[in-house]
Formats: structure tokens, sequence, C-alpha cells
């Protein structure tokens, strides 16, 4: 069985969502897709690195980077963050963060090139998913 690579081209690599939300707790890790789509010929790579909004590195999450390989085919990745516990502190509410796309090897192109990562207390869940055009409520 051969792997479907579309039109025969590298593709686009960019992340499917506007936001991602992590409850802190339930989750000691983001863990982000990041799609291929129109075309999945040969392997691309492409960088990512994360930084500060609300949230501060060493404080909410551990500033990281790293590369996302594809291979011939493939269509989907993960980019996995570390995030800090301070469900202790006093004060502690929802913060962000964002993971940025450098510009892929090759042939491919990048479409969503960053993405906010929410860090939420356990209990705070807002319901709200975002995606490119439409909202979506639990």
């Amino acid at each position: 069985m051969s792997a479907d690579v579309g039109d025969g081209s590298a593709g686009e690599v960019g992340f499917p969502k506007e936001s991602y939300q992590f409850v802190l707790g339930e989750n000691m890790e983001a863990v982000v897709p990041v799609a291929r789509m129109y075309g999945a010929q040969g392997s691309v790579r492409v960088d990512w690195f994360t930084r500060e909004n609300t949230a501060v590195s060493g404080q909410d999450f551990v500033e990281t980077g790293g590369v996302v390989e594809f291979g011939h085919g493939q269509k989907e990745g993960w980019i996995k963050v570390p995030l800090l516990d301070r469900r202790k502190k006093k004060g502690f509410s929802q913060r962000s963060f964002i993971i940025e796309l450098g510009q892929p090897d090759g042939e491919a192109t990048v479409g969503r090139y960053e993405t906010n990562v929410l860090i939420s207390p356990p209990g705070s869940l807002t319901g709200l998913m975002f995606f490119p055009s439409i909202y979506l409520t639990k």
C-alpha cells in the first residue's frame, strides 16, 4: 500500500488550530500537533521554538525548541513542551505562550506558523475551542 502524498508536492506545514488549552495537573506537558497538508511528497523538516506571552518561561513552561520531521507520506507531527507546576502559587490564573514554526526545508511551505498555548488551573476550563473561522462551545 502506498502513502497518499496528495498532489505530488512537498505540501504545507502548520498548526491546525489557533490555540490549544491544557489544564495544569491533568497535563504536565503541552502536546501540540503540526499538520502537513496539500501534499506529502518526500521528507520535510521544520524548526520550532517557544516564546513568552502571558506565561513566563522558567515559571510556567520550559522555553524550548526543536525540529518536527515528516517522512515521505507523513501528514502529522507533534511538539511537546514541558509545563511547570504553579498550582500551589497564590493567584495562579490562565496564562499562555506561543509556539512558532520556522521555514520548512525543501519545497514545503508554511501555513499557520504560530499557535497560542493556554495553561489553565484545574477547574477553569473555558469550554471555548478556537478554530480558524468558527467557534465551538462544549
